[in-house]
């Protein structure tokens, strides 16, 4: 388990190499044998022509033991060469380490694992997965019965489809909406609404929004309702019926002296130079006259 280094580089040159895990972007420490982010040991030389004579100056080779499953683990590396004298790297190579090694690996008993018998390795590997797709029946052409293993797609379609579509739900048995209901509740509604808007817009049409500001109002109209004055009667306001009122019952009042004054006037309320109602009576206490000075 090793892994291997060659590099062509020109001849005499000083040159040391260094090893990135890509996995996670640590780097060989040569000193311990371990990886991490600072390496104490971080290169290694790389000589040229190790045993093999000066016909192959130039050819820079080296071959680091790699022990260690838990450092060296299955992925891909990059191995830096740096020249010494220029402190440059010069080269990179890409690296594919398996089980601590560079060199591919095989089935045991044969150098290709394309001259292997299939049936050697059905366990869940990639012989398991070719035979499956390529020797395995067409199961579209197999009798569902044969494929009935819990978890199987056959199990799923034998469990579950087992009776013809049209055998749900007979056509004997099928109920068409009636949709002249539909119609004739559409009818109904539609006549009861009608009504029922006729009945509140009698009802609306009886409220009266005209005149002043004061008059324009649902509260306005409402006490209009509660307070009613005999039909010969000039028309008052809410305004003037409540000032009347309230100078009858909280405001101070004058008039004539003695028993049964001819003459009684109530004020506004809190404004005692203002006479709202005047009462002029027969002196036995029977009011003959009313004049009102109302808002």
């Amino acid at each position: 388990m090793s892994l291997r280094v060659r590099f062509q580089y020109q001849t005499g040159a000083s040159l040391v190499y260094s090893i990135e895990r890509l996995g996670d972007g640590t780097f060989y420490d040569f000193g311990t044998g371990t990886f991490g982010s600072s390496p104490g040991t971080g290169t290694a030389a790389l000589p040229e022509g190790t045993g093999i004579g000066t016909s192959y100056l130039g050819r820079y080779t080296v071959t680091l033991a790699t022990t260690s499953a838990g450092q060296w683990t299955d992925g891909a590396y990059s191995v830096s060469v740096h020249n010494v004298a220029s402190g440059l790297v010069v080269g990179e190579l890409a690296v594919v380490m398996h089980t601590q090694d560079d060199q591919p690996t095989f089935p045991a008993g044969s150098s290709d694992p394309w001259s292997i018998d299939l049936s050697t390795y059905v366990s869940p590997m990639a012989g398991y997965i070719l035979k499956h797709l390529s020797l395995g029946a067409d199961p579209l052409t197999n009798s569902i019965g044969v494929y009935t293993t819990p978890g199987t797609v056959g199990y799923v379609i034998a469990t579950n489809v087992n009776a013809t579509i049209s055998s749900r739900l007979a056509t004997a048995g099928y109920t068409a909406p009636d949709n002249t209901d539909v119609a004739s509740i559409i009818t109904s509604v539609g006549a009861g609404l009608g009504t029922n808007l006729a009945a509140v817009r009698a009802q609306t049409d009886l409220l009266h929004f005209t005149g002043t500001a004061l008059n324009s109002t649902l509260v306005a109209t409402a006490l209009n309702a509660l307070f009613p004055e005999p039909v010969h009667a000039p028309t008052l306001t809410v305004l003037q019926i409540f000032a009347g009122l309230a100078s009858l019952v909280m405001a101070t009042r004058s008039g004539a002296t003695g028993l049964n004054p001819s003459t009684v006037q109530f004020h506004a309320v809190g404004d005692p130079t203002t006479t709202r109602v005047t009462l002029v009576t027969d002196g036995k206490g029977n009011v003959t006259a009313v004049t009102l000075n109302l808002p």
